[in-house]
């Protein structure tokens, strides 16, 4: 899970919020496939790291 945090904070890190907020982060896991390799609990915990990211930055705004 760690690696799958690194990613999510390399696609967030030193931007605003209002860019953190129009980015598909589920989609950046798409793209590099690893998606459609992890179980279903592993996607379940990206899903939650993300919408926390988005909290965040929703109350950024």
């Amino acid at each position: 899970m760690k690696g799958l945090l690194a990613i999510l904070l390399c696609a967030i890190e030193g931007k605003t919020a209002a860019q953190i907020l129009s980015i598909d982060l589920i989609d950046i896991f798409k793209q590099m496939g690893l998606i459609q390799q992890l179980s279903t609990s592993r996607v379940d915990g990206i899903q939650s790291l993300v919408k926390v990211c988005q909290k965040i930055a929703q109350n950024e705004l």
